[in-house]
């Protein structure tokens, strides 16, 4: 592809030279991608890591290349092999970017095939910080309950009418019925750190006058190993509500009296 391209989008090279040539990429890419370690994630989960890895493997290999060619110049072991430094470096930006788009095709074809249509929950994330980002990849991994996040509400008019990912950034007073009824949102999860109760509460009486389902992303101390999980998110309880943790009575003698009453 990088001849190819080189030429003008033209096949005409000598294909003998080309194939020793092919036969040193294959082992150095083998080895870069083996001491990575980036075919061991899991493409249809790819992140920013499996980026990165691939970006440093597609790096490692390319620098090794030009070593041996420099190397190889130098010292004449085998006068006929060489690679111009036009042909790595196309080579270097051809790999990270098919490597990569390869990676987020592939990731995307096999969300559009493991999505039940009849499932989807459309829904809005309150909270465009870094909770609420972490909240839309979560939800984004859910297969069994599929959401479609079709906004972040954010109160900083910083944020508002930017995007996220391709989504829109609201501000709370361009959500109303005719919004809702418009893109059939079903639920609003709030995904907000450290949010004081009669924040929560009042965010909370405005959605549900709109007859959608509110629910809230747990403290992070509650996160499982560090990571939230999508069944972790549940409905606005009364305890959220309160500024104190939640006082419990367990007296049987009070049970008693108040039993059947």
């Amino acid at each position: 592809m990088a001849y190819s391209i080189r030429l003008d989008i033209s096949f005409d090279f000598d294909i003998n030279k080309v194939i020793p040539q092919l036969t040193i990429v294959v082992i150095i890419s083998a080895l870069s991608f083996l001491i990575i370690g980036s075919y061991k994630g899991v493409i249809r989960h790819t992140g920013t890591k499996d980026v990165f890895n691939v970006f440093i493997g597609v790096t490692i290999l390319s620098l090794s290349l030009s070593f041996i060619v420099v190397f190889n110049q130098l010292f004449k072991i085998y006068p006929s092999f060489t690679i111009p430094n036009s042909i790595i470096l196309i080579h270097y930006l051809v790999s990270v970017f098919v490597l990569i788009i390869s990676r987020y095709v592939f990731k995307a074809f096999y969300e559009i095939i493991s999505t039940e249509l009849d499932t989807i929950t459309n829904a809005l994330i309150y909270g465009a910080g870094d909770s609420g980002i972490i909240t839309y990849g979560a939800l984004n991994r859910e297969r069994k309950g599929s959401y479609q996040i079709l906004g972040f509400i954010d109160d900083d008019k910083n944020k508002v009418n930017k995007k996220i990912d391709r989504i829109r950034v609201y501000d709370i007073s361009m959500i109303d019925q005719k919004f809702i009824d418009k893109h059939d949102i079903t639920e609003v999860i709030i995904s907000i750190q450290k949010i004081k109760p009669s924040r929560l509460l009042e965010i909370t009486d405005s959605l549900i006058k709109l007859n959608v389902e509110v629910k809230i992303v747990p403290p992070l101390t509650k996160w499982i190993g560090g990571d939230l999980q999508a069944n972790q998110i549940k409905q606005v309880n009364i305890e959220d509500l309160l500024d104190r943790e939640q006082i419990l009575i367990d007296n049987p003698i009070v049970g008693e009296k108040l039993k059947e009453r």
